[in-house]
């Protein structure tokens, strides 16, 4: 292996004791004899503390040179940045499968940082090169012992490549090839930061060489607040950050997040403007990650400019909102190469507004009634007569304003039986919706006395229709009787003429 070994190994004559004892032993056999059956062999060679031996040493070889010399599955995942929650893939142990049959397993977790707290998700993972013909075919999904241990509930979506798995019976729009997603939460308590908390994982079928990189396409982290008698739910700002698998050659990979100045942490956009970092670390040659490193970084922008390095970190600033192709080269010391293009959408310096509309006992306020939906203002401060947008609850009892300018604003809620206050007030950062949920008090009017009226009508109805009934029937009987002597009178009568 090109090492030395320990100092008191060679004192002790260790090497040369276990090469003399093993190797004319294991030459007379094959490799899969010896692996089958280790200890038969062994046993009449040598004895059986050198059979040990020569087991655990081969075993080790075995190890080593699957997991540095051969690489068969390769699995990279970049490090997270600081100051924020992020998502994130991390491969699970797994050694020498092949190709056609094998199996990868990654593991989705997410770092929650102090101050943030959960207690839903929902993560939908996109993985490329995927299907039969390609490279990974997702094949199952375990959420056992996550971070919602026995108390979480059964999950409300379970989908892989858009086939809902049990208990989950129907999949999300959006659902379909090359998507994994999971939605679980749990009730009665919340998981609070700061935490490494483990989500799911994701296993697939490895069908052919290539490689396969992992995004994490929608993610929701629901905080439902401090009041569990009222939760305010509003979502968890995060990072994610994927993943590659890769079995064959050189794999180009990158991740990409903000540069977190501490005024904007609690919205992690990709904003015009501010400066992004681009993390090329997870690329590897999958062949021989050890002996051929990754030496040259060449950055596409996609805005007419381009960067060659031969550090895998790079920041980039993108002066205006659009949607960029950034694409990666990346080049090994013995000349492999491998190319990845990803689409990184950059926003303007505007957030959004979500608010849904409760009553005092959580009763949804929807629109489309007069009597039940429910006006939003907002305003620019708490002093403003005039509101600058206003919208009422659709069916879901939401609203929703888009395109703020960040800061503050004041919210106020109206309509019928609708008890009007002061408002709420509510912030609004760049790049980021803002989830929150609004109760307002409701005067219902008392229930009005019960009416008897058709009760007493139906009653006197039927009970003159019960009369009326009766008198037609005796009337009936005494105009159809006739009165026949029984046959001992008339026998009578006759007798006495």
């Amino acid at each position: 292996m090109g090492r030395e070994w320990p100092a008191r190994f060679k004192q002790s004559g260790f090497t040369a004791r276990i090469c003399s004892l093993c190797l004319p032993a294991i030459s007379r056999y094959s490799t899969r004899q010896f692996i089958s059956r280790p200890y038969k062999i062994t046993r009449g060679i040598f004895s059986l503390r050198a059979a040990k031996v020569a087991v655990f040493i081969f075993a080790l070889s075995l190890l080593l040179s699957v997991s540095i010399g051969h690489a068969p599955l390769q699995v990279a995942v970049n490090s997270a940045p600081s100051g924020v929650s992020t998502l994130y893939v991390s491969p699970q142990p797994f050694i020498n499968e092949s190709v056609s049959t094998g199996k990868v397993t990654i593991g989705v977790f997410l770092n929650l940082t102090l101050g943030e707290s959960f207690n839903e998700f929902d993560v939908r993972l996109d993985y490329s090169n995927y299907g039969y013909g390609s490279v990974l075919l997702g094949s199952g999904i375990s959420y056992f012992n996550n971070v919602f241990g026995s108390s979480g509930n059964s999950p409300t979506v379970d989908c892989i490549d858009g086939i809902p798995q049990p208990p989950s019976s129907v999949c999300p729009p959006g659902d379909g090839l090359g998507k994994i997603e999971l939605s679980q939460s749990v009730l009665g308590t919340v998981i609070p930061g700061p935490r490494r908390c483990f989500l799911f994982n994701a296993t697939f079928s490895v069908r052919n060489p290539g490689s396969s990189v992992f995004t994490f396409e929608q993610v929701y982290l629901y905080n439902p607040g401090s009041d569990p008698a009222n939760p305010r739910v509003t979502l968890v700002p995060y990072v994610g950050l994927g993943g590659v698998f890769g079995n064959s050659g050189v794999v180009a990979f990158y991740n990409y997040y903000p540069a977190f100045p501490p005024a904007i942490a609690s919205a992690p956009a990709i904003l015009s403007g501010n400066p992004v970092v681009f993390d090329a670390s997870g690329s590897f040659d999958a062949s021989n990650p050890p002996t051929d490193p990754i030496t040259s970084y060449k950055w596409v922008w996609g805005d007419s400019t381009t960067n060659t390095t031969s550090s895998p970190t790079m920041t980039h600033t993108f002066q205006a909102p659009g949607n960029y192709s950034v694409q990666l080269a990346a080049s090994s010391q013995n000349g492999g190469k491998a190319n990845l293009t990803r689409t990184i959408i950059v926003l303007p310096h505007l957030g959004s507004l979500n608010l849904l509309v409760l009553d005092q006992m959580g009763t949804e306020l929807r629109g489309g009634n007069p009597s039940s939906g429910a006006l939003v203002q907002i305003f620019n401060s708490s002093s403003s007569s005039k509101s600058f947008e206003n919208q009422t609850t659709d069916f879901a009892a939401h609203v929703e304003f888009n395109n703020l300018v960040p800061g503050v604003y004041y919210v106020r809620i109206s309509g019928h039986n609708i008890v009007t206050g002061n408002g709420q007030q509510e912030e609004v950062f760049a790049g980021w919706p803002t989830l929150d949920t609004i109760y307002v008090t409701v005067t219902y009017p008392p229930p009005p006395p019960p009416d008897y009226s058709g009760l007493i009508y139906l009653a006197s109805t039927g009970a003159a229709l019960a009369v009326i009934s009766g008198l037609l029937f005796r009337k009936k009987r005494k105009s159809g009787k006739t009165v026949v002597a029984p046959a001992r009178e008339r026998g009578k009568k006759n007798n006495g003429r």
